[in-house]
């Protein structure tokens, strides 16, 4: 009895030795443990389901918080680069300023200016007047003897006025507005509905280009823009490519997006660059 084993039939048989198997009873026991085993069974194979989906759940997880890491780890390094070339660009564009020399002052000295009298020399003042006599009395004999010849008076026309030169308005220079990064705005941009609905939105209008498909080719290709002061999105540039149809349809795709909500500095709206990876997978 010690060792009877209770999953056993044989230990119904032991207890109706002496009874009638033909009641209900005996048949109900001798299927007792086949009923046993399918439950064990059923246990197993619902505990096993469970682990499964558990297991199944925590490597999703796991592998969306290792993209999510990858894309930040991504944004970060471009970030960095972008900021490296901007103040490589300032140190180039820099130009020193020397401040110009001061002239010495020189000390002024008083200028006296030389008064200048007229010396009248009178030998000339009296040729003048003989001079001047003689002029008169040849003028009065020629006007003796032409006493009909009309002499018109010569009437000098004034020369026409310079035309007048009309000034045409200048242009209003144009003020260019500064561009800011995502860190120096205080609100930054953002894709109506946040970034879960930007990838979804990026995923349903996302397509694959077929020669890429084709060849096997796979990655991620993060595309520079600017979120205009409308919510526009202006200058899409790769930043870093993948393969050229990757990246024609990378610009594509991000130049159909709808407008953004855009960044805000001192409460007024402000064009933001901003730095979008997107990632083309095969299933």
């Amino acid at each position: 009895m010690a060792k009877l084993d209770i999953l056993d039939p044989k230990w119904v048989d032991m207890v109706f030795a002496n009874k009638n198997r033909e009641y209900g009873a005996y048949k109900l026991r001798k299927g007792t443990s086949n009923r046993n085993l399918l439950a064990l069974a059923i246990l197993l194979s619902v505990a096993l389901a469970v682990g499964v989906f558990l297991f199944l759940k925590i490597k999703a997880e796991e592998r969306a918080r290792q993209e999510a890491l990858d894309n930040a780890t991504e944004l970060q390094a471009v970030d960095q680069e972008q900021e490296e070339q901007k103040e490589e660009e300032q140190e180039d564009i820099q130009v020193e300023y020397e401040e110009p020399p001061v002239e010495e002052v020189r000390e002024t000295q008083q200028f006296v200016v030389p008064e200048i009298k007229e010396v009248i020399d009178e030998s000339k003042q009296q040729t003048s007047v003989e001079d001047l006599n003689k002029d008169i009395a040849t003028a009065s004999k020629s006007q003796e003897g032409s006493d009909n010849i009309d002499i018109a008076p010569t009437i000098e026309t004034p020369p026409p006025p310079p035309p007048a030169v009309v000034e045409e308005p200048k242009p209003e220079p144009v003020v260019e507005q500064k561009t800011y990064t995502m860190a120096e705005v205080g609100v930054q941009p953002s894709f109506p509905g946040g970034d879960a609905a930007m990838y979804a939105w990026l995923s349903k209008n996302l397509q694959y280009p077929p020669i890429a498909q084709e060849n096997g080719i796979q990655g991620t290709v993060v595309v520079s823009f600017t979120v205009g002061a409308d919510g526009s999105i202006k200058n899409i540039k790769v930043a870093r490519g993948k393969d050229p149809a990757l990246d024609k349809e990378a610009v594509r795709v991000v130049s159909k997006m709808p407008k953004w909500s855009p960044g805000k500095q001192n409460g007024q709206n402000v064009p933001v660059s901003y730095t979008l990876p997107v990632k083309f997978q095969l299933q």
